[in-house]
């Protein structure tokens, strides 16, 4: 081991030099790194490595983390981690390795004897994931469809799902899954953004899914014979196959179709397809040959939802036309098309209320029938019969489950009110409650806080409960009676300066009502029974001061009003010491002061202008006084000025201190590092109050000891600009000695930042 000795005026310094096979090659984070194969990184390199002059670094991602590097995948001159195509294999192990050796050519020479090689970070490239959609069909419209997706790689996975290049929807998924999708029009369905548990990913295919439309039947007609009659309609929708009708014989013209003659009485059902997804039509009746006028007639097809405890009604959108033989009534089945299926029940108007030959899995339909009556009761089995197609119309059922209130029969003013209602039915998400005056208030709760509403009233409450679809029955009434005794303060919290008395003044009792006055800061209370009282003596600071109204033995509230009260404030002078090296103080200067209640901000708080030797200002967030030192500090060896505190309550009321701070011996600042990179900016060592000490000697040595620069009488104005011998010096760290006759020497280690 060798050394060096550095000697400054009356100090010398000794450095450690290298010794042989000194070469080292530093070291990683060996944190293990997960990269995606679209990624590169940088490795945390701590570029702690030591080197020798004819010494080169480098960065080698090999197959072993053993003594022997194994099989070498790429050398490069920084720790860049990315994946090579055909050298290397996802879900695989590699390791990034510092080298340091003699430099052969800008190659490292690994059979150099002082090769020094690292640990190896490990790095493993992750195989990306990747979503197959791959669906071409078609559906009828007003269906839905599930989407399959298959998902390969580690999960969950994350993704936009696209409809025709719009986002739709986004969606976190574990592994392979499907989509429910119901698409009005002919539709390309995509996925974007796959994101797997590690790595973005990629998307193969799309879902095609085009539309068909069920057949519609119109301008159907009925030619009537003498034993027969012709049956004909148009047929309109998509027709990617050709038309097909099936039940009787007849010809079809373009879209028309024409029957051949069907016996008199004798029902029609024909099924109308055109060979696509979509279900058959189906058209079915029975001719009305010698049935007079009965004709027309349309009902609302939109499915009407309704709870059991409510009316369901069928909506008529276009009367029929009949003769005085028919009458219009309702009929509840359950066919639905224009025909009657099982009769559910029958009624002259279109309001039908849930019964028990219903039940809440089916859809059921009302429809307007025009037809003979024979003794008030209809003909159904009539061949005059005109039956509309119905309104759907589906039953939910609603909550039907024991209630209970619960509630005390008198509360008072600041007490609460709870209404509970007991249940075991897992659906209810939501309870309501009535109030006297009519308003009602529904939440996700079973009881009510009755300081939730506006206001406590005397009367009756009601409760009901609802699912997600229906609402219960009210259950109630309960009466509730409100006792009146209410504490309230008319006068709001003040500040005062010095009072000698105090008025205050609280609402007039009601009957059967008492109240008391409170204070805790020693103020005396005259009369503390009444609303109005006058107090004396209070103390400097805040004051409480409380108002206990009570009706009987549990029903009490309180108001509070304070009473904050101030005096001038009284200062005292403040003495402080720099410490050596520093620039900037920190103080509170008024913790040894009389503040009397004066609350201390940037307005109440004023410090002197034009202060020798820096500036000082108060920071209203940490409550202290700075002080920051500018300037040379030449022959002066304290700096004084002065603070004032005004208390705006007492007449603008303001007391003044002295603030006298000791100026150590010597103030040189060394910066923390500078740039000489010749923009004009930090480009030299400045080294602040250098000037104040010219009988000075200033020197710089590197990490090693070396010295690279050493001045007498240094200045800023010729200031070190990080050469040394005409050359730039490295980026580094460089130590600062200096050494000032007569004082202890300064040392601090600063950075040379290119």
């Amino acid at each position: 081991m060798k050394c060096k000795i550095i000697c400054l005026l009356f100090f010398c310094y000794t450095f450690l030099t290298a010794q042989d096979c000194t070469s080292f090659a530093g070291t990683f984070d060996l944190t293990p790194v997960e990269l995606c194969l679209s990624e590169t990184a940088l490795a945390t390199f701590q570029n702690d490595q030591i080197l020798d002059d004819d010494d080169l670094l480098q960065f080698v991602l090999h197959t072993s983390n053993t003594d022997e590097l194994g099989t070498i995948i790429y050398t490069q001159n920084e720790p860049l981690l990315e994946f090579v195509s055909g050298l290397m294999e996802v879900e695989t192990t590699y390791y990034l390795s510092a080298i340091v050796g003699n430099d052969e050519g800008g190659i490292v020479n690994l059979d150099d004897p002082c090769l020094s090689v690292s640990v190896g970070v490990p790095l493993t490239f992750l195989a990306l994931p990747a979503a197959r959609l791959m669906l071409d069909t078609s559906i009828c419209a007003g269906t839905s469809l599930s989407i399959p997706i298959q998902l390969e790689g580690d999960g969950p996975f994350s993704f936009n799902w696209l409809q025709d290049g719009l986002l739709l929807d986004n969606f976190t998924v574990s592994g392979d899954t499907s989509i429910l999708v119901a698409p009005e029009e002919n539709t390309t369905f995509s996925i974007s953004n796959l994101i797997g548990i590690d790595c973005p990913g990629v998307t193969i295919g799309v879902a095609q899914v085009t539309l068909d439309t069920v057949l519609t039947i119109e301008d159907l007609f009925i030619q009537c014979g003498d034993s027969t009659y012709v049956l004909g309609f148009n047929i309109f929708g998509e027709s990617p196959n050709q038309l097909e009708i099936n039940g009787w014989d007849g010809g079809l013209f373009g879209n028309s179709f024409v029957s051949s003659p069907i016996p008199i009485d004798t029902p029609y059902q024909l099924l109308v397809s055109n060979g696509g997804p979509c279900p058959a039509t189906e058209v079915m009746g029975i001719d009305s040959c010698g049935c007079g006028i009965l004709e027309g007639g349309l009902m609302a097809q939109n499915l009407i939802s309704v709870c059991d405890n409510e009316i369901a009604k069928g909506q008529l959108l276009e009367a029929p036309t009949f003769d005085e033989r028919y009458e219009l009534y309702y009929i509840l089945h359950n066919r639905p098309d224009a025909h009657l299926g099982q009769l559910l029940g029958f009624s002259m108007t279109n309001e039908f209320a849930f019964s028990d030959q219903l039940n809440y899995d089916s859809i059921f339909y009302i429809s307007a029938v025009v037809g003979p009556f024979e003794n008030g009761i209809p003909v159904l089995n009539s061949n005059c019969l005109l039956i509309l197609e119905g309104t759907p119309i589906q039953f939910l059922e609603a909550p039907d489950i024991p209630l209970s209130l619960n509630a005390p029969f008198e509360i008072c003013p600041d007490q609460t009110l709870t209404l509970d209602v007991e249940d075991n039915n897992d659906n209810i998400i939501n309870y309501g409650f009535v109030f006297p005056n009519g308003d009602t208030l529904i939440q996700a709760e079973a009881t009510l806080n009755i300081d939730s509403v506006s206001a406590i009233n005397n009367g009756d409450y009601f409760a009901f409960v609802a699912d997600n679809q229906c609402q219960s029955d009210a259950l109630g009434p309960i009466a509730v009676d409100v006792l009146n005794c209410q504490a309230f303060i008319l006068l709001g919290d003040q500040s005062l300066c010095e009072p000698n008395e105090v008025f205050l003044q609280a609402a007039p009792l009601s009957s059967n009502c008492e109240g008391i006055w409170r204070n805790d800061s020693g103020a005396n209370i005259d009369q503390p029974h009444s609303p109005q009282i006058r107090v004396e003596n209070l103390a400097i600071g805040e004051n409480q001061f409380i108002w206990t109204v009570n009706q009987g033995t549990d029903c009490e509230n309180s108001d509070t009003v304070i009473i904050r009260v101030s005096a001038p404030p009284v200062l005292a002078d403040d003495f402080y010491d720099l410490p050596v090296g520093e620039n900037r103080l920190r103080f509170r200067p008024y913790d040894n002061d009389a503040l009397n209640g004066t609350i201390i901000d940037e307005n109440s708080l004023q410090i002197q202008d034009n202060i020798d030797l820096g500036q000082a200002f108060f920071d209203e967030e940490t409550g202290q006084i700075e002080y920051s030192i500018s300037g040379l500090i030449e022959d002066q060896s304290r700096v004084s000025f002065t603070y004032t505190i005004c208390n705006p309550v007492c007449l603008g009321s303001c007391d003044e201190a002295l603030i006298s701070i000791k100026l150590p011996n010597i103030l040189v600042g060394i910066p923390e590092g500078f740039t000489p990179n010749y923009d004009g900016v930090n480009d030299l060592l400045n080294i602040r109050n250098i000037e104040a000490y010219p009988d000075n000697e200033v020197l710089i040595a590197n990490r090693w000891g070396d010295i690279v620069y050493q001045v007498r009488n240094y200045t800023n104005e010729r200031a070190w600009d990080g050469h040394y011998q005409g050359d730039v010096l490295p980026q580094g760290v460089y130590y600062v000695y200096i050494a000032i006759d007569g004082e202890e020497p300064i040392s601090k280690s600063v950075h040379l930042i290119h």
